[in-house]
């Protein structure tokens, strides 16, 4: 039997979460022969690789491969290499999906023939309580070409909100680049996008995402924010992404100053070093983002004392930014 499916787990010191994570992936609502599960144990110190060999005894479609560790990339990669699963769906080794989902969602890609299929989660906190949503501002889309689907702000460059066709993915051999430290799930998917015909954006809950206590984002460093919009300028159908990437290297040139204030010398000297003279924005960015590099084109100095403007006066502009953001209630129209 083909497989329809190939759900790709990448593990590093997981062995407090695997076992849910793949037992929630083994026990589905389609046959075993009609998917794959995929493990790569990335060079974990701890006890994930015996709890990893106690649970594939019991389900015959799980394949486990052992490599040194070289990142989260990396061994998404390794997945990819051996996957032949129709469509691909890569979860986090501490995260779990819910019961009896995967033959909606494939019947929801046959059905509308879609290259690409992206969804919401469920947020779970440390202590364990469940949100019912994780992109508060999301919506559902209908069937949408790329470029219109990120015009219309659906797009979210998550790996565990996102199905994908895999002969697209092989076909133009896009891979995760194990050199970008951050959001490299981004990076990906921005490069499948313009690859793919038909893409649709569904409100369903059936991913938990956990977050962890050492899962805090990475700041947004020079080291790590440069390289990763560089890469992003290297695709080559710009065209198709271009109003996209301009609010991209807005909000995140704006992130590396708000963190990063003290910093603020050597990043206009970076900036200006990769041709990144004059920062454009959208009319999707961030209203204090917008006003920010509105005087940072005029003048520099008068926009870094907009800046600290603000920094000090962040309610305010948190309740004006408000008026510009949809309520929860009205984008949920299904659920898990």
């Amino acid at each position: 039997m083909d497989k329809k499916l190939s759900i790709i787990i990448p593990v590093f010191n997981a062995e407090l979460f695997i076992e849910k994570c793949l037992r929630s992936c083994a026990e589905q609502d389609i046959p075993a022969l009609a998917y794959e599960i995929i493990v790569i144990n990335d060079g974990s110190k701890d006890n994930s690789h015996q709890i990893i060999n106690n649970i594939i005894k019991e389900y015959s479609n799980i394949i486990y491969i052992e490599k040194s560790n070289g990142g989260v990339s990396s061994a998404r990669n390794a997945g990819l290499d051996i996957a032949k699963g129709e469509y691909v769906w890569f979860i986090d080794a501490d995260d779990w999906i819910e019961s009896n989902c995967l033959v909606f969602l494939l019947d929801t890609l046959k059905k509308n023939n879609l290259d690409v299929l992206q969804i919401n989660a469920k947020e779970v906190a440390v202590n364990g309580t469940v949100s019912p949503i994780f992109l508060i501002n999301q919506k559902a889309s209908p069937i949408l070409s790329p470029e219109t689907y990120l015009q219309k702000g659906f797009f979210e460059g998550y790996t565990h909100m996102t199905l994908s066709r895999r002969s697209i993915i092989e076909e133009h051999n896009v891979r995760f680049n194990p050199a970008i430290k951050m959001r490299e799930d981004l990076l990906f998917y921005l490069e499948l996008i313009t690859h793919i015909q038909k893409i649709q954006r569904l409100q369903i809950t059936p991913y938990y995402y956990c977050i962890r206590e050492s899962s805090a984002s990475i700041l947004h460093d020079t080291d790590s924010t440069l390289p990763f919009l560089n890469e992003i300028r290297k695709i080559k159908k710009q065209d198709v992404i271009h109003d996209y990437n301009q609010r991209l290297i807005s909000d995140y040139v704006y992130d590396h100053i708000d963190q990063n204030i003290f910093s603020m010398s050597t990043l206009i000297e970076e900036l200006k070093a990769n041709s990144y003279n004059r920062i454009i924005f959208t009319g999707n960015s961030k209203l204090k983002v917008k006003i920010f590099f509105t005087a940072y084109n005029l003048n520099l100095y008068f926009a870094l004392y907009l800046f600290y403007l603000i920094k000090k006066n962040r309610i305010f502009f948190k309740k004006l930014s408000l008026h510009h953001k949809y309520s929860l209630t009205s984008q949920i129209s299904h659920s898990f």
